[in-house]
């Protein structure tokens, strides 16, 4: 079921964007230009990825409007999904078809399961990765996301890395006003990253 309502979108090119695993983008600052669109920036201004309907998906694209992750509602099987009565987001990479990623809301944050187990996405994991690559983002999970203090979060890995950080502000309302992201070890290419913290800042509302 998706969440937020599949926009049009244009023909796949299929671009491949596990190639950027092999050169993820680290030490960077980014910020989130929001308006009908979002639009994520480099620190040069340049655009590296738009959510193109924000109140209704938040599936990446690519500036020229391919559609690389889509973003859905899921069933997640966990506690503490009975706990906060929350429902799950699932990202997966258009690509490739593998989901990249299960987040979920606890009441000690937000889980990221990093390539979650199952026949049909392990097929695709490794159609897409090699076993040294999958192994390694997988021992790196589950990731954790958590908010420090008024307008922070972080989100690191399961030794406690620090994958990202951002700052952020919102109204009256709780809309976003302002959202910068520092990130810092991730192993993520650049869209899947961006997929992954917006479903976190989703959850986290």
């Amino acid at each position: 079921m998706a969440l937020f309502g599949r926009a049009p979108s244009r023909p796949l090119r299929r671009p491949s964007t596990v190639d950027g695993l092999a050169d993820p983008v680290r030490h960077a600052e980014w910020t989130v230009r929001l308006g009908s669109e979002w639009q994520l920036l480099d620190n040069r201004g340049s655009v590296l990825a738009v959510v193109t309907h924000p109140a209704h998906s938040y599936s990446v694209r690519s500036v020229d409007g391919y559609l690389l992750t889509q973003t859905d509602v899921v069933a997640i099987e966990a506690e503490a999904l009975i706990a906060t009565g929350a429902a799950g987001l699932r990202i997966r990479d258009t690509g490739s078809r593998m989901i990249i990623a299960d987040c979920h809301r606890t009441l000690a944050g937000i889980v990221v399961r990093v390539l979650p187990s199952g026949p049909v996405n392990q097929r695709f994991i490794a159609r897409a990765l090699t076993p040294a690559v999958a192994e390694a983002l997988t021992r790196s999970g589950p990731w954790f996301n958590r908010i420090r203090g008024r307008g922070r979060g972080e989100l690191r890995n399961r030794d406690g890395d620090l994958l990202g950080a951002d700052r952020f502000t919102r109204s009256e309302s709780g809309a976003l006003t302002y959202w910068t992201i520092r990130v810092e070890d991730n192993p993520f290419p650049t869209s899947w990253l961006f997929a992954v913290l917006l479903a976190c800042e989703h959850l986290r509302r």
